[in-house]
């Protein structure tokens, strides 16, 4: 017997339930900071790690390396730069730029992973 498709909507938001983000609980601009830090720094885990990853799967070709390497520093110093115009002044500006911070890694390590499973055949993976 098949679930119904209303059962399996009411089961994906109860289980949503309780996996409240630490935003929803945050009361003060210093926590929400707090919580912008705590997704900054698991985001760039998560980069570091896809990017090992990468250079990993490609240790034998000394010209990817190079080349990953070459990007990423450009891609680092393009970061950098790009938070300043999130930085606001004020009492949230931390918030903010731990948040665009998050944003830019989250979006830089779709764009390695995307190198990461590119398959055989797909003539612009590297």
């Amino acid at each position: 017997m098949k679930p119904s498709l209303l059962f399996l909507l009411l089961l994906g938001f109860t289980q949503g339930i309780g996996a409240a983000s630490c935003f929803d609980t945050a009361m003060t601009t210093a926590s929400m900071a707090d919580c912008a830090e705590k997704d900054r720094r698991d985001t760039d885990k998560d980069l570091n790690r896809v990017y090992k990853q990468l250079m990993k799967r490609h240790e034998t070709d000394t010209l990817f390396k190079s080349k990953l390497k070459k990007a990423q520093r450009a891609w680092l110093a393009f970061r950098d730069q790009d938070l300043e115009l999130a930085n606001v002044g004020g009492s949230v500006a931390t918030m903010c730029m731990r948040n665009r911070l998050a944003q830019l890694n989250t979006e830089r390590t779709a764009y390695l992973k995307s190198l990461l499973e590119a398959t055989e055949g797909d003539v612009c993976a590297p």
